[in-house]
């Protein structure tokens, strides 16, 4: 995995441990399985890995939208960013 990708997912994961420790959206994110894309890039476009990579993705964003939302209700002021 390129350095930038595992730097933001380690980020993201303790973000989650500070400001949401005993959230499920917690357990979900760092349950996500990136799918590794095959050795030939140019193959990648159209593979099972590609799909299952997009789908990660997706809930990951999903994950991370429901987070900011739950702790934005939870009336924290000490959200990175905010």
């Amino acid at each position: 995995w390129h350095p930038m990708f595992l730097a933001w997912k380690e980020r993201t994961a303790e973000v989650f441990q500070q400001f949401l420790p005993e959230s499920a959206l917690r357990a979900t994110f760092l349950n996500i399985q990136f799918a590794l894309p095959p050795p030939s890039a140019s193959s990648y476009a159209e593979t099972e890995s590609r799909v299952a990579f997009v789908k990660a993705c997706e809930i990951a964003d999903t994950c991370l939208k429901r987070a900011l939302a739950q702790a934005q209700h939870s009336g924290s002021d000490t959200i990175p960013g905010r």
